[in-house]
């Protein structure tokens, strides 16, 4: 997963298509000062929900094949050159989660995105390492604070107190 930052920078230039997914070169980010660059993969996945196919599908439609994928749109809907802003992108998330009916939608943003995948992922069996190398932390407490925070109704030792023997 990347970061808010990243999300909105993302250049056609740093993404590698394959028949297993996508591959996004990260040229610097907070955990490589250094700049050597750090990728992130993204699996082909069910195509409903697919991540890959909704951006093959908006280079498609876009037209796009160079600069920032993420671009701002004018009123009268032309693509514009310069990346979307970051309080354009938390807008449109709101604007999506409000439609899908999704609880608190209203807490949805682009950094809400990458905390929500840990917690997700390991609700679904991830493994941590796993979750920790798709997010690029580097700090173990960090995401064990999200998937803790969103195990804390299944995880909670009040719940002992009430199990039928």
């Amino acid at each position: 997963m990347l970061c808010y930052r990243h999300q909105v920078t993302i250049k056609w230039e740093d993404i590698t298509f394959s028949k297993e997914g996508i591959e996004i070169l990260i040229p610097r980010s907070k955990t490589d000062q250094s700049g050597e660059g750090q990728a992130c993969t993204i699996p082909n996945s069910n195509e409903f929900v697919c991540a890959v196919s909704a951006l093959k599908l908006w280079q498609e439609y876009s037209g796009l094949s160079e600069g920032c994928v993420f671009r701002g749109v004018s009123k009268s809907e032309t693509i514009l050159s310069h990346a979307i802003k970051l309080n354009q992108a938390n807008l449109i998330i709101k604007s999506l989660a409000i439609n899908c009916d999704l609880s608190n939608a209203d807490q949805y943003s682009a950094h809400s995105l990458r905390h929500g995948f840990a917690t997700e992922a390991a609700k679904k069996g991830a493994q941590f390492k796993s979750i920790m190398r798709q997010g690029r932390w580097r700090h173990e407490g960090t995401v064990l604070g999200y998937i803790e925070e969103g195990k804390r109704f299944e995880e909670n030792a009040a719940n002992t107190m009430f199990l039928h023997k």
